[in-house]
């Protein structure tokens, strides 16, 4: 004997079967696609991340390379400066020195024998010489070649007093006195100086 299949359920519900299968896979198929989509968008994402992040480390320890290189210039630039006014300083000094070298020169060469430079102070323009003899003859006669020979104006005698003077031979009377004058040295130009090379 035969058996026949029959189907029972009609053709609609087995349409809508398939066709609600259909719709699942469409949708898994979707949601997968966006899955990977999103994990691919993701680890680009992470990469530029990296990179971005790298070029800021670079960018970074630039800065602060150049921070160090700008510090370091910095110092230099200071450091010159002051190499330059100390330059300048040493260069000013030579200069009043050299004025002053030939009125001193002179002034040592009219010193009596019996007369004796003890200080000479330079200040404010002026000149101040202590001084001792054992002669008062000798302080006049330097006191007024001191005034009449120099190039310094408003010579005076300050002050003159007696002092014991201890020697090996025993104690010798002197005369300390101090002359004051005004002195201005004729500043020579920077250009005028000779350079060291």
């Amino acid at each position: 004997m035969h058996t026949f299949r029959v189907n029972l359920l009609p053709w609609r519900q087995r349409r809508w079967v398939r066709d609600t299968r259909r719709w699942w896979l469409w949708l898994l198929f979707f949601l997968g696609s966006l899955l990977i989509a999103l994990a691919v968008y993701r680890g680009v994402l992470d990469q530029q991340r990296g990179a971005m992040e790298e070029t800021l480390r670079t960018l970074q320890q630039k800065h602060l390379a150049d921070s160090a290189q700008r510090r370091e210039v910095e110092r230099l630039m200071v450091a010159l400066q002051q190499w330059y006014a100390q330059q300048q300083a040493e260069n000013n000094t030579r200069v009043l020195n050299r004025g002053y070298e030939q009125p001193l020169t002179q002034l040592v060469q009219w010193v009596p024998d019996g007369l004796w430079l003890t200080a000479i102070t330079v200040q404010d323009g002026k000149v101040y010489l202590t001084c001792r003899s054992h002669e008062y003859a000798d302080i006049v006669h330097f006191s007024s070649r001191f005034a009449t020979e120099t190039a310094l104006t408003s010579a005076r005698l300050v002050q003159t007093r007696q002092e014991i003077m201890a020697s090996p031979k025993g104690d010798v009377p002197v005369l300390t006195f101090h002359l004051q004058a005004n002195w201005r040295v004729e500043r020579l130009s920077l250009q005028d100086e000779p350079h060291d090379e």
